[in-house]
């Protein structure tokens, strides 16, 4: 995710047209999320991991990169009918094939996933935390995102009181936006 010389190096490489959807790549929160997947990936490798949800895609960077990774099934989710036009053209622009997309807010999300990616405003995650925990299969990660330190323990409260399955695994912070990953614990597996 760096660049040298004006060019992106090393085999993580994504095309990102920048439009009006939000995500270029720049912003502290999608930062966060690749930092986290990719740590994932080196922590937990994708081999047995077959289903990734990005929850408030945008520009659909989490997506792409959890496809360049290998991930088969792929869900991405957003309620700005505006970003998938742009979303479409990133992953033909990478030569990678469009996920499943989900218009409208979280509630039309269903099924479960081994990673989910929810880069929302803190508000939104806290009114939909017991669909966001809903959707993590046993032994799969939560990524959480979109919030600032201010809102921390309000979202780690909440994630308590919908699911005290989760165990943090990971966690930063960037320009005051804060990335959580979590990690459901194991119990009885439901596939895609």
């Amino acid at each position: 995710f760096s660049k040298v010389g004006g060019q992106a190096q090393g085999a993580d490489v994504l095309v990102i047209e920048p439009e009006m959807a939000f995500g270029t790549g720049s912003h502290p929160t999608t930062q966060l999320g690749l930092q986290a997947l990719a740590w994932l990936r080196r922590q937990d490798p994708p081999n047995p991991w077959t289903c990734l949800l990005d929850a408030g895609t945008g520009s659909g960077i989490i997506a792409l990169y959890g496809r360049k990774m290998g991930v088969p099934f792929i869900v991405a989710c957003d309620v700005d009918e505006q970003v998938f036009p742009n979303l479409e053209k990133n992953f033909e622009g990478n030569h990678a094939r469009v996920p499943t997309l989900v218009r409208g807010d979280v509630t039309g999300v269903y099924g479960t996933f081994d990673w989910v990616f929810v880069n929302i405003s803190a508000e939104i995650i806290l009114t939909q935390m017991a669909h966001v925990c809903g959707w993590v299969r046993s032994g799969g990660y939560l990524f959480l995102s979109g919030f600032r330190r201010e809102d921390e323990s309000g979202i780690g409260q909440a994630l308590k009181k919908s699911s005290p399955v989760f165990r943090p695994v990971w966690t930063q912070t960037r320009e005051d936006w804060v990335g959580v990953l979590l990690k459901k614990l194991e119990s009885a597996s439901v596939k895609c």
